[in-house]
């Protein structure tokens, strides 16, 4: 007899049997969601760190072209603004050498003026100039071993004449033993001591005194810039290294830009070294700057802790014929005038670059002077037709320029001249330059 299986038998048995892989399935659908939202998360979090990391190198980027077109504005306007500039200075340089004694008191003040305010102007040029070259991060710096103080006497022998005039005494305090070399730029190192040396002497008392003290120990040179000045209270220490802060001397008769400092600072941390103050009312102001000695440990020279070593001797006044090719007249007529004070230089000059070769090649001369920025035919391009000529190419060549950048400077030596000049030129470096290559023995050479 057939006897009917309930249904909820078969319910059950059909449920034991796929139950197990049912609730597997379960799972893995949870888990396959779950790992779809991870990787999705993923994705996105992945997705929005590229896209901040993109847009973090295109605001570098950004940074970068702004900083370099910054750069090159400075650059240009530094030349623009340096040739005029030349005419100002070199003039009244002229004016003053040409007429002693023949100008009244008044006259001599009103010269002084002139001359005063122009090296004004021209340093606060170098000061953007650098200024912009550190905040860019292109400034270069030939770390080398330094004779720490003969950077600073000589910094010292050119701010002999200002400190005397306001009857202040510059003293320096080395140890007996030579000091170990330095490790940094040498032209940086002078140019952080001129300013240091130049605040100390500015803003110091009338019949006042600075001292300025080298020493060695722990790895590191030290060296002091003190003065005997009024001093600065807290409140002017934390704003000393603020752009353009003169701490309340901008109606003052001292001239500055409220940049030194900034620079100063930041040429000293660019080679490793550190820069403090100390100061108070009424005492004065300490300036400490700490640089790295020369890994060697090397004595910097037999003459750091001794006596200052006698000046090498000047060389004779140059004689000879020169051919100078600048495209601006009043550069061509300014530079006459600066070889009035050597009757034995014959000077010929010209605005052009192919007929200044021309000239050179019908009468060799003894030196070539060469702007560098001139239209139709640049400097270097004079400089290239020269060197490829076989009778002229030992011809010695002078970059005579308003560009200052270090980079054209560079460029400019590699490319073979033996020298360059930044406009606004100085008369007594122009001439020790040119007496050097007109002098009998370097003529004897060539």
């Amino acid at each position: 007899m057939f006897v009917a299986t309930p249904l909820s038998v078969y319910w059950q048995g059909w449920w034991a049997a796929v139950r197990v892989p049912f609730l597997l399935l379960a799972l893995l659908a949870v888990a396959g969601a779950t790992a779809q939202r991870v990787l999705r998360t993923r994705q996105l979090a992945l997705e929005a760190e590229r896209r901040r990391a993109e847009a973090a190198m295109v605001e570098k980027r950004l940074a970068e072209h702004a900083n370099r077109t910054k750069t090159e504005f400075m650059a240009r306007m530094s030349h623009e603004l340096r040739t005029p500039l030349s005419a100002i200075l070199g003039f009244t340089q002229i004016l003053q050498r040409d007429t002693p004694g023949t100008l009244v008191p008044a006259q001599q003040r009103e010269l002084e003026h002139v001359l005063h305010a122009g090296h004004h102007l021209l340093s606060l040029i170098d000061d953007l100039l650098d200024l912009s070259r550190v905040e860019a991060g292109t400034l270069r710096l030939d770390l080398t071993e330094v004779d720490a103080a003969d950077v600073v006497r000589d910094a010292m022998r050119q701010m002999a004449a200002q400190a005397e005039a306001r009857r202040i005494s510059i003293e320096l305090e080395v140890p007996a033993q030579a000091l170990p070399a330095v490790h940094a730029d040498r032209t940086r190192l002078r140019q952080v001591v001129l300013n240091l040396l130049s605040n100390a002497v500015k803003y110091n008392r009338p019949g006042g005194r600075v001292t300025l003290t080298l020493s060695a120990g722990d790895g590191m040179l030290h060296l002091r810039v003190t003065d005997t000045g009024p001093g600065l209270t807290p409140q002017q220490v934390e704003q000393l290294f603020q752009p353009f802060n003169r701490l309340g001397r901008e109606g003052g008769d001292i001239p500055g830009t409220g940049i030194g400092l900034i620079i100063t600072r930041s040429l000293v941390e660019l080679m490793a070294g550190r820069l403090e103050v100390v100061s108070a009312p009424g005492v004065g102001t300490d300036f400490h700057v700490e640089l790295p000695l020369s890994p060697s440990r090397e004595a910097a020279g037999e003459h750091s802790g001794g006596p200052e070593p006698a000046p090498q001797a000047a060389a004779p006044p140059g004689a000879g014929a020169v051919i100078y090719i600048d495209d601006e007249e009043t550069n061509r007529i300014l530079m006459q005038a600066y070889l009035a004070a050597r009757p034995a230089v014959r000077l010929q000059s010209t605005g052009s670059g192919h007929e200044g070769i021309a000239m050179a090649r019908a009468a060799p001369p003894d030196l070539l002077l060469i702007d560098m920025m001139m239209p139709g035919m640049s400097g270097l391009d004079v400089l290239a037709a020269v060197r490829a000529d076989e009778t002229l190419r030992g011809l010695p060549c002078i970059a005579i320029s308003a560009n200052a950048m270090p980079e054209e400077i560079d460029a400019a030596m590699r490319a073979g001249f033996d020298g360059y000049l930044v406009k606004p030129l100085a008369v007594d470096m122009l001439l020790r330059e040119i007496d050097r290559r007109l002098c009998p023995a370097a003529q004897g050479t060539r």
